[in-house]
């Protein structure tokens, strides 16, 4: 009985934390992100932010470990007016990995607005 129980909790455990990983990432990537004439376009409901080599101040990263198997990375710009937009969250098993897309994704959006040549 008491296996049993245990077993339960178990599930039941590893089944909220699953949840709170999928929240959390629908979270940041909720809002669709637009990239076009050399800016980010984020269209919320209250209104569309537009980020490009005038207003974007600093873009910054994070990448930490979920548990002991999973990492989450999360990519923000910060705007003129200090702002932080979440651009993008993910988790991947491999920390290498989320560290490579990070910067990847960092590159890619220092080329589309026009910061690095």
């Amino acid at each position: 009985m008491a296996h049993i129980s245990a077993a339960a909790l178990f599930l039941i455990g590893l089944g909220s934390f699953n949840q709170w990983k999928r929240k959390r990432k629908r979270l940041a990537n909720s809002f669709p992100k637009v990239f076009k004439d050399n800016k980010i376009i984020i269209q919320t409901p209250e209104q569309d932010f537009q980020l490009d080599k005038n207003s974007i101040v600093d873009i910054r990263i994070s990448n930490k470990p979920l548990d002991k198997e999973n990492y989450e990375g999360n990519l923000f710009i910060i705007d003129n007016e200090n702002r932080i937009h979440h651009i993008l969250g993910f988790h991947d098993e491999n920390e290498k990995y989320v560290e490579d897309d990070l910067k990847w994704f960092v590159d890619f959006i220092l080329k589309q607005t026009g910061l690095k040549k």
